[in-house]
């Protein structure tokens, strides 16, 4: 298996995979971004470009897991892969995950991570380190919920959709697609599709308008 990223979450990710006896075969970055330096990277595991990674796509058994915490790229990179017909992967380091819960194709759940009962966890989403999400609640496609998040029961999350570290989402609430609420955010009322959210209670900023967390 290959991680599409190198970077924080990537080697993360890496560890965890290979000190529970899991392989590693290299990471995966676009060759703009495939320095010398990055080449030379400590970790003894390969970086590779994704041309390189699709040129060997016609290979059995090759996937490849999306580390990256961009909704957008997420969506982007799942895309270019199923393009390229190499199947992608997903992790599942947490803590619980309820058989009576679905996670889609594709979804990273890291260390600490619980999914209660009668969740949905759609395709290619992150569910990172010591995040609950309670019970009967429905995360969107490449949909991010960054660490130490807490989600009540029944919520609904959208598509492409944000979540930082340390926010509180209140049971019932519904969150729409392409959403980013800010760090420690309380979020106590719905919000609609296209906005950003922080504060306490959490209260909308502006439009998202250009589909990007980070800047």
């Amino acid at each position: 298996m290959y991680i599409y990223g190198f970077g924080g979450i990537s080697l993360e990710l890496a560890e965890i995979m290979t000190s529970r006896g899991g392989n590693v075969s290299g990471f995966v970055v676009d060759s703009q971004y495939l320095t010398e330096s990055i080449k030379r990277n400590t970790t003894n595991i390969p970086v590779i470009s994704f041309d390189d990674l699709a040129n060997h796509s016609g290979n059995d058994g090759i996937t490849a897991a999306i580390s990256l915490g961009e909704p957008f790229h997420r969506e982007k990179l799942s895309l270019r892969l199923e393009s390229c017909g190499i199947d992608e992967s997903g992790m599942n380091f947490g803590e619980y995950v309820s058989s009576y819960s679905s996670v889609g194709k594709g979804s990273i759940l890291h260390i600490g991570s619980v999914v209660s009962s009668g969740c949905s966890v759609g395709k290619s989403c992150i569910i990172n380190k010591n995040s609950i999400i309670g019970h009967d609640s429905t995360i969107g496609d490449y949909s991010v919920i960054c660490p130490c998040v807490n989600i009540g029961g029944h919520v609904s999350i959208g598509r492409r959709s944000f979540v930082g570290i340390g926010a509180s989402i209140r049971d019932r609430v519904k969150i729409g697609d392409n959403v980013i609420i800010g760090i420690g955010a309380v979020v106590t009322k719905d919000i609609e599709s296209g906005y950003v959210a922080y504060g306490n209670p959490a209260r909308i900023i502006r439009r998202n308008d250009t589909f990007r967390v980070f800047r």
